[in-house]
């Protein structure tokens, strides 16, 4: 009940929850689909509506025969009395609000979209005009302090020149919102007239204009598409459908229909033949060249008083059109909905569209799994599939939220922009080459993909020092539409650039968050990599919520980060084939050039331990049955081997070095070739599964922890050995207890339903 007010709480009473919900007069057993529908819409929050205003309710006040002024009149002389029939009887729009209300749903404000006959000249008709005068005569009076919340007293007085005012039904539609329903109304008015064909053609990018402008506005947005112009339901279904959003249906029977989201989207490919012709609308010569446009491309548009107009949001496809070109995959919109701040939104939308994306292009170790754009997109989805899945109080940092942190930024913007950023460039350090040892030289380690994959999150820290790339716009605008990240923070700047970075570097698993533990990476020592706890190292910030912003934010991308193991990562099944059989042949080929390039060299006790150890190698690769787990433990001892040579050359002791020193143009050769040796396994890992989510949440007052619940689904396309499947879940269960994320004092546990 903590997520319930004490008004809702009442209304969840025993004796309250069976007024709302339907039972099956049969059986007499409680609906459980209902119960969990409105369990379901009470926990998205506060949530605004919108829907087209029609003419049933003016109608219906007007019928004398079904008394339904009296009894809502009844309603705004006694707060304590509630009819609940007059109010469903007397409009489709209020009917269903209400039935939205019981449906769990907890309305904030609804946005009434007017059209004619309510606002224009048809009020001049004299059918009209007469029942207008007589809806006025009988029932103004009660709406003399709405007069005073428009600030439009000549809306509600019937005069000769009544342009863009509101419907006479309007004021009464509002109070009983108001007064009764105690929702906030607000009115918003269009052109469309179905007596006039040029109004009714610019509906379509009209409406949607107001819906962009809307979503904008409201934090959480419904359709209902039931009452009102069916014109108007028509478009506002393709909005949800085309913007991945639900809309509700109502029935007469008072159910509510919801059509969940789904991913419709354009014709790309059709856009794609006829893009640079369509591109030239906001040409100025496009209305002299339009006459000879093919048919399909004329038909987008049409002539209203000699100038042309669009049928459809031409700029707003083309705009979408632009970005799946740009980034096929998406940029993980959905995440970036929960920032409000659209300056913070924009900062990390064109830095995935202008910067970071194109980063991964000569990617280091090409060899591995694909690991670019598309991780961090997966990670983003990810986050908000777990935000849904606990709701997003249990995903945010206990801090002070809605505390500004520098104008107009907020703590909570501040973090999902903190998370944000990381999420993708936490890994762009595999694109760097530049390791700064402690003693200021640089160790340049493009040729080890070994040390690529396990510095990876200290070249990331490495590369945002880099003017030269300026990964985070300190100085430089990713696009002309986003700001720096000086301009966003000003003198708090330096502050923010530090937390990105600390994010970045702990995702690692082997860097601890609460405490030292005993750390037996060995490139740790060789590089002295500072792996104090992250608890110690915010110490030296003095903002005590962006200290805490910066640990949650860890604890939950090294999690996340480990879910990320699905087989879209290796692309196709084809393309997993192929990447096997090409790694299978360079290893081949590179195992045969090292050892003739060292035939001659039999004094060295090192090199012919890493010469033996391939050729072992090789006889296995060769065999009928390759056992490619063995090969990964030769490959893994052999790393263990390299790391104590290249400690060598990053070691102040000359003597030994001349004593046992092998090149490192040799140890880059053996280097490559057991990193390829190593991939077979990582190869299967990643093809085993079709996908990974979180289904449920579960809580409990009696136990000390809280548990995520996840679902792995297995590709079927995989034959392999499941050990690979119960290897995936031993390693994202370890990095969640890693993590050590705590819901209201508990931790955070993860188990995996069958």
């Amino acid at each position: 009940m903590d997520f319930i007010d004490k008004i809702d709480e009442k209304s969840l009473k025993n004796k309250k929850i069976a007024n709302i919900f339907n039972f099956d007069e049969g059986k007499k057993l409680l609906n459980i689909d209902d119960i969990r529908f409105f369990i379901e819409n009470r926990l998205k929050g506060k949530v605004d509506v919108f829907l087209s205003l029609g003419l049933s309710l003016k109608n219906n006040i007007n019928n004398k025969n079904k008394n339904i002024f009296d009894e809502i009149k009844k309603m705004f002389e006694d707060k304590n009395y509630y009819s609940r029939k007059a109010l469903i009887d007397c409009s489709a729009e209020i009917g269903t609000l209400i039935h939205l209300k019981e449906s769990g749903f907890d309305i904030s404000k609804v946005y009434t979209y007017v059209s004619s006959p309510f606002v224009n000249e048809s009020f001049k008709d004299d059918f009209l005009k007469k029942k207008d005068d007589e809806f006025r005569q009988n029932y103004l009076s009660y709406f003399d302090s709405e007069v005073d919340d428009f600030d439009q007293k000549e809306y509600f007085i019937n005069n000769e020149s009544n342009e863009n005012r509101f419907p006479s039904v309007y004021p009464f539609f509002y109070k009983i919102c108001k007064d009764i329903l105690n929702i906030k109304v607000e009115y918003i008015s269009n052109d469309y007239d179905s007596k006039d064909s040029n109004k009714s053609k610019s509906l379509f990018v009209d409406t949607w204009n107001v819906l962009d402008k809307l979503y904008k506005e409201s934090s959480n947005l419904i359709f209902d598409i039931g009452p009102g112009n069916k014109l108007l339901s028509i478009i506002v279904s393709l909005y949800a459908l085309f913007n991945k959003k639900e809309f509700y249906y109502k029935f007469e029977t008072g159910d509510i229909f919801r059509f969940p989201e789904i991913g419709i989207d354009w014709d790309y490919q059709y856009l794609d033949e006829l893009y640079n012709i369509i591109n030239n609308y906001n040409n100025k010569n496009f209305e002299k060249i339009y006459e000879y446009l093919p048919k399909n491309i004329q038909s987008l548009y049409y002539k209203n008083n000699e100038n042309l107009k669009e049928f459809f949001p031409v700029e707003m496809i083309l705009k979408s059109y632009k970005e799946r070109r740009d980034m096929p995959f998406g940029y993980g919109e959905s995440y970036l909905s929960f920032i409000k701040n659209d300056e913070l939104s924009n900062y990390i939308k064109y830095g995935i569209f202008n910067k970071w994306t194109h980063m991964w292009v000569g990617d280091l170790i090409p060899e591995t799994v694909e690991h670019s754009q598309r991780h961090s997109k997966r990670l983003m989805e990810m986050t908000v599939k777990i935000i849904r899945i606990i709701g997003e109080r249990n995903f945010l940092p206990e801090v002070d939220l809605e505390k500004e942190y520098v104008k107009n930024v907020n703590y909570r913007d501040l973090f999902y922009f903190l998370f944000g950023v990381a999420l993708n460039v936490h890994d762009l350090g595999h694109t760097y080459s530049k390791f700064k040892l402690k003693s200021g030289e640089y160790f340049y380690v493009d040729l080890f993909p070994s040390l690529v994959r396990d510095l990876h999150n200290e070249l990331t820290l490495n590369l945002i020092d880099d003017n030269f790339f300026d990964i985070l716009a300190i100085e430089n605008k990713f696009s002309k539409y986003s700001k720096t990240l000086n301009e966003l923070f000003e003198d708090k700047s330096k502050e923010i650039i530090k937390a990105i970075k600390l994010i970045c570097k702990y995702h690692r698993g082997y860097l601890p968050v609460d405490s030292k533990k005993n750390n037996n990476k060995k490139f740790v020592d060789i590089f002295e990599i500072d792996n104090s706890p992250l608890n110690e190292i915010v110490g030296s910030f003095e903002d005590d919520n962006l200290k805490e912003i910066i640990i949650h934010s860890t604890r939950w991308i090294k999690f996340i980060d480990g879910t990320d193991v699905q087989n879209d990562r290796i692309v196709t099944k084809s393309y997993h084939e192929m990447k096997k059989q090409r790694t299978f042949f360079d290893l081949i080929i590179m195992i045969d050039k090292f050892l003739k390039d060292n035939e001659n060299l039999s004094d060295n006790d090192q090199l012919n331990y890493f010469k033996n150890e391939f050729k072992s190698i090789k006889n296995i690769l060769n065999s009928e049955n390759k056992n490619y787990d063995t090969i990964e433990k030769i490959a893994n001892s052999i790393e263990e081997n390299l790391y104590e040579n290249i400690r060598l050359h990053i070691s102040n002791d000359e003597i030994k070095k001349q004593d046992e020193e092998i090149s490192l143009n040799v140890l880059s050769q053996i280097n490559k070739i057991i990193f390829k040796a190593r991939q077979f396994p990582h190869f299967d890992k990643h093809f085993a599964v079709n996908s990974v989510f979180p289904t449920w949440f579960e809580w409990s007052d009696k136990k000390n922890i809280t548990i995520i619940h996840f679902k792995l689904i297995k590709n079927p396309d995989f034959k392999g050995d499941s050990k690979y499947i119960n290897s995936i879940k031993e390693n994202i269960s370890e990095e969640l207890n890693l993590a050590n994320i705590r819901i209201n004092g508990k931790k955070l546990e993860i188990h995996f339903d069958y």
